[in-house]
């Protein structure tokens, strides 16, 4: 009964030394965000990989905050049909500190995007609003640098749909 008892209090103690650090790489302000990777899409008839990344800007309460950004995802291509997809991104994020420096975030919001399709003479250009989400974790290098993995979905619905995900090193700079 002892070890039962041990083990609850144990327990019930871990999330307080989780908030302790947390409450202690607690930042608000300005940041700066961004991240490359891997961009993939399989969708529009095009089952590709290629090279993309998003850069943002915002502002952060504690642990909530807000942001407004960029994601280029261009050179999609897969026998002979070539999509490029860009936008603009804004958002709301959260960011948590699991431990002493690592941290664990989440991000989504609205994704304003422009896509441009091209299969022989054929060109096709659309653009809409759709959402983005995304997640990650990393570790706090000091006060104001982390670098981390992400993964986000941008939801892209042209002609046939080209969501596309993104595989990511991100770096925040705050000020």
């Amino acid at each position: 009964m002892n070890k039962l008892t041990a083990a609850i209090m144990i327990s019930a103690a871990l999330p307080l030394g989780w908030s302790a650090a947390a409450q202690a790489e607690e930042h608000s302000g300005f940041f700066i965000d961004g991240r490359l990777g891997r961009a993939s899409v399989d969708d529009s008839g095009v089952d590709d990989s290629t090279f993309g990344g998003t850069i943002s800007a915002g502002y952060r309460w504690g642990y909530w905050g807000v942001d407004l950004g960029y994601a280029n995802f261009n050179g999609f291509g897969d026998g002979g049909v070539d999509l490029d997809v860009d936008g603009i991104t804004a958002g709301l994020n959260a960011r948590f500190n699991i431990a002493d420096h690592w941290y664990v975030s989440a991000r989504g919001g609205a994704f304003a995007w422009d896509a441009d399709l091209k299969a022989g003479n054929l060109r096709i250009s659309d653009d809409g609003t759709d959402f983005y989400a995304g997640i990650g974790a990393g570790y706090d290098f000091s006060q104001n640098f982390s670098a981390g993995l992400a993964y986000d979905y941008f939801n892209v619905d042209a002609a046939g749909d080209a969501d596309v995900d993104l595989i990511s090193l991100n770096g925040e700079l705050r000020f």
